[in-house]
């Protein structure tokens, strides 16, 4: 799978009844969040797969790179802390909404959402 978009997973051997499988992707700009999917043999068919995803939180910012603003998209429903760091660490950008970035200058920058008990952070990129 690596370098593609899709992975083969040979569960002949596999002698459990669940198999998990958790993967990440990743690019230029950062990673994504881990995704995990489980795996349940069937009593009656050995071809005959139930699939449960794990939910796990994440958010997007896009686009990413941009020359105006960041759009955050959440994995979750609810009011989001949003909180953006320059590369030295400095608070630089603090807001409830899902729109930041206007009035940064171009360079790298931190953003960490949080949403409840949920905090996840990403990498945006400001030209």
């Amino acid at each position: 799978g690596q370098g593609t978009n899709l992975i083969t997973i040979d569960v002949e051997a596999v002698t459990t009844t669940t198999l998990a499988i958790s993967v990440i992707g990743s690019n230029g700009t950062g990673s994504s969040a881990k995704k995990g999917l489980t795996i349940k043999k069937a009593a009656s068919c050995r071809e005959e797969l139930s699939f449960a995803i794990a939910n796990e939180f994440s958010f997007i910012a896009y686009p990413n790179p941009t020359s105006s603003e960041f759009t955050i998209k959440s994995s979750e429903k609810g009011a989001m802390n949003v909180k953006v760091y320059d590369i030295q660490g400095r608070l630089v950008e603090k807001t409830n909404t899902d729109k930041i970035g206007l009035k940064l200058a171009a360079g790298t920058y931190n953003v960490i959402v949080k949403q409840g008990t949920n905090t996840k952070s990403i990498r945006v990129i400001k030209k």
